[in-house]
């Protein structure tokens, strides 16, 4: 009951999953804006009344709340304060929140889109996409699993034609290795390559695996 118990609902997954737009679909259902808040501008000296003021400013507009940053990990919500009945935490899968008294607690962790669901978010967010092949738009799909913000981003960075669009899902792709890995672009094809005939099949049939695991997986 919404008007008798705050209730807290952690939005769990990776950055571009569409956490955000998931909690202010939630909030607009309730007919209520959504404020956010990021705990990591608040330093620890003025927790308090800045949560306080939030809290207050919330009931004064009919706003619910969206709370981000890593400190929430560490940070204890006052006690004593009268909450707006609903909050929300925006966090990355794994991070751990101070649990809260009198408070119904609950978690979401945002899915990774299924293929189909890729293949309707380029449609929805690059306009060119709808003049590309039916095939080539289902292999961008299967190859390059991106979240919705990251396909989002393409569409605003009006991509034009197929290639700048895959262009761009490969440069997403890479920027999330971090300094993990250094990816290597290799100028030769199957016929610069010299090796015995099994291991050649045992080549190929490894290739295959990595360019079809997503949509044999998801099946």
């Amino acid at each position: 009951n919404l008007q008798t118990t705050p209730v807290r609902l952690r939005i769990a997954g990776q950055k571009g999953s569409g956490r955000r737009t998931f909690a202010a679909i939630l909030a607009a259902q309730l007919e209520l804006p959504l404020l956010t808040f990021d705990a990591d501008g608040i330093d620890d000296v003025n927790w308090r009344s800045i949560f306080m003021r939030s809290q207050r400013q919330a009931f004064l507009d009919g706003c619910a709340i969206a709370w981000t940053g890593e400190s929430l990990t560490r940070r204890v919500w006052p006690r004593g304060i009268p909450m707006f009945p609903l909050q929300f935490i925006i966090c990355e899968p794994g991070q751990e929140i101070p649990a809260l008294q009198d408070a119904l607690e609950h978690s979401v962790t945002m899915p990774v889109p299924s293929i189909a669901e890729r293949e309707a978010l380029w449609l929805e967010h690059v306009h060119a996409s709808e003049g590309w092949p039916k095939e080539s738009l289902r292999s961008l799909a299967e190859r390059h699993r991106l979240l919705p913000g990251e396909i989002a981003i393409a569409g605003r960075a009006n991509a034009s034609d197929m290639e700048q669009s895959r262009q761009l899902a490969i440069e997403s792709s890479r920027s999330k290795l971090g300094t993990l890995a250094q990816r290597i672009v290799c100028p030769f094809t199957w016929d610069d390559l010299v090796v015995s005939a099994s291991l050649r099949g045992t080549l190929t049939d490894l290739e295959f695996e990595a360019r079809h695991r997503l949509p044999f997986w998801e099946r």
